[in-house]
């Protein structure tokens, strides 16, 4: 009988439902491949120094899967990825790739022409410190736009108008 290995017991297992489930397996060389390794470098060392720990052009399309209006160059989602990754070790518990896979896919990009007092006020309070930045500042204030703005509390403002209107209480 053998003895149990990590292999045997836990990756195999894993590769199997992942080739179950549709993803394609690729072996080591393709993988170093396609994440940037030096292949005429000596050693192991060398070769992976100045590799991402991501298929690049991979994360690209499923990004731009995702987020039909995600136009960044490809490389942009390695880069954008590793300043993600440096931001949630400073300041999350929660496990990385969850929070940077929802982060990437599901944000949308918006162009917007906003007055420039409008924009420098906000750029005021992300100096301040009352948003993280300029994008979390605009999330919020649509968030809280269309909490207000919500077909209920719009039926129900419309309704006491008509009230008003028809009975004149003030």
């Amino acid at each position: 009988m053998s003895k149990p290995s990590e292999h045997k017991t836990v990756q195999a297992r894993i590769l199997a439902y992942a080739q179950e489930i549709g993803w394609t397996l690729v072996t080591r060389a393709e993988a170093e491949r396609r994440r940037g390794f030096e292949s005429d470098a000596t050693t192991a060392e060398e070769r992976a120094r100045r590799a991402t720990l991501y298929f690049g052009g991979l994360l690209h399309v499923q990004r731009r899967a995702f987020n039909l209006q995600y136009q960044e160059a490809e490389g942009a989602s390695i880069g954008q990825v590793a300043t993600l990754a440096v931001q949630h070790r400073r300041e999350s518990r929660f496990p990385f790739f969850n929070h940077v896979l929802l982060q990437l896919m599901t944000k949308t990009i918006i162009q917007a022409e906003l007055p420039p007092e409008l924009t420098a006020r906000a750029l005021t309070f992300v100096e301040e410190g009352w948003a993280s930045d300029f994008n979390e500042l605009l999330a919020d204030a649509l968030r809280r736009f269309l909490e207000s703005h919500s077909t209920r509390v719009t039926e129900s403002m419309v309704m006491s108008d008509v009230e008003w209107g028809l009975h004149g209480h003030d």
